[in-house]
């Protein structure tokens, strides 16, 4: 039984991982697009200034963390910045990146959860075709994470009272 525990507690470290790394095995693979422009610092330091706020009302630093570190990051590594990419960065492209973010989500959180992050994967989908930063759709992904988390965190301790 012990086993079947270390694999569980594993698994959410590894998939990470094997997201951020994969892509470093294709030899057509270029890196995911971000631009230093005045407007992408405006940007980060926008979402940044929200989830500041957010940690200081209601968050926790090391949730952001986790959340940045071990979801957003490899996952808009891998969806956008290998699959959308290689596939054309298009309209179609981020359909299919948004149907395998679906498919994952499906395997490893069940049908509910891999429903609701359809309209976010979509969203941060457009948002990596038109703006051309990866880092932007990273933090995006974060903050909209603890953004999500904090509400339910909230929510039900509303209804424990």
């Amino acid at each position: 039984m012990a086993g079947v525990y270390l694999v569980d507690a594993g698994l959410p470290v590894l998939i990470p991982f094997m997201m951020l790394f994969l892509p470093f095995l294709d030899d057509s693979w270029k890196y995911p697009d971000f631009t230093l422009s005045p407007s992408s610092l405006a940007q980060w330091a926008a979402v940044a200034l929200a989830t500041a706020v957010l940690l200081w009302t209601r968050g926790s630093a090391e949730m952001f963390l986790n959340i940045l570190l071990l979801t957003a990051l490899p996952e808009e590594w891998f969806f956008r910045g290998y699959v959308q990419k290689q596939l054309g960065n298009s309209i179609e492209a981020n359909l299919m990146a948004t149907v395998l973010f679906a498919i994952v989500h499906w395997i490893s959180r069940g049908s509910a959860v891999a429903l609701l992050v359809v309209s976010p994967s979509l969203l941060f989908g457009y948002l990596y075709s038109r703006q051309k930063d990866i880092i932007l759709v990273i933090l995006l992904h974060a903050f909209s994470n603890l953004l999500f988390l904090v509400y339910l965190r909230q929510t039900f301790n509303n209804i424990g009272n």
